[in-house]
Formats: C-alpha cells, structure tokens, sequence
C-alpha cells in the first residue's frame, strides 16, 4: 500500500470510527484520466444510501481540512453489496461458512469457475478450502483471478 493510500486509510477510519461503520476496502488511483478515491464500507445490518452520502460528506470534510489530495479527484462511497468481492486476507475470513464463486487462471478439478462453501482460508499458505458437492477443493491464492460471496441476501458484516 503507498504511503497516500495510508493516511487515507488513517483518515477515512478515523471518519468512521464515529459510526457503526467499518472500512470494507479503499482505492486510491486513476481511473482512465481521473484520479478517483472509491471508499466501500460496510456495517451490521444494510449500508443504505443515506450512509454514503452521509459519510461521502465527512470525508469530503476531512480530506479538505487535512489537505492530503491536492489534484482534482472524485471521491465514491459505496457498499460492497450483497455479492462481496473477496480482495483481502480479511474479507476471506469473513466469508468462512458462506456461499462464495470463484474465477481462477488455471483450472482447479477441470474447471475455472467454481463454487462453493468456504471452509477455511489460510494465509500463511495462502491457500483456501471450498466444499464443493462431495469433495473439498483447495485452491492457491495465486491462482485466484476473482472471488465473491454469492448473494444470501444477509447484507452486514
């Protein structure tokens, strides 16, 4: 992570720290010509509209007195939605027991798209553990092109 994506981390958790809201990710980077700050969060329960723009407006609030971006850019506050992507070591372990869909580079038991109940995630090994139909699948981080949990309609950490 970049030392700016950092302090907007920092920033943006002490922004929510005020809530019952978590940080679900954060990207800071150009999109196309733009630079753009995509802010997911998440919290128990739905994250609803008024919660974005609500904390898209504090924020906005903070990161004008804090000075931290000084170029033009578009701030997005969002929820990850209720097929979450799984991008980070947390996110997997938060996803243990849940329906979850999974894109690989290189087949895993003859296919690249799989599905499955998640058993387990190890990050030492980096390595997780699907129960697919009758058998348990393991599949390396490396090899994981995209994952998500599939739609339970649960929505909240």
């Amino acid at each position: 992570m970049s030392k700016k994506s950092e302090q907007l981390v920092k920033l943006v958790d002490e922004v929510l720290d005020s809530r019952e809201v978590d940080l679900y990710w954060l990207n800071w980077g150009k999109l196309g010509e733009d630079w753009v700050l995509e802010v997911t969060i998440d919290k128990q329960g739905q994250v609803t509209s008024g919660d974005c723009a609500t904390i898209s407006r504090e924020i906005s609030t903070e990161l004008d007195k804090e000075d931290l971006i000084n170029r033009s850019y578009e701030l997005r506050v969002s929820s990850p939605g209720t097929e979450r992507p799984l991008m980070e070591p947390r996110h997997y372990k938060l996803a243990i027991g849940k329906a979850i869909q999974v894109k690989t580079y290189a087949k895993v038991n003859g296919r690249k798209k799989l599905e499955g109940e998640l058993l387990s995630y190890d990050e030492e090994k980096d390595e997780i553990k699907l129960a697919q139909e009758e058998r348990v699948l393991t599949v390396c981080g490396k090899n994981i092109a995209k994952a998500w949990t599939k739609d339970d309609n649960e929505g909240g950490l």
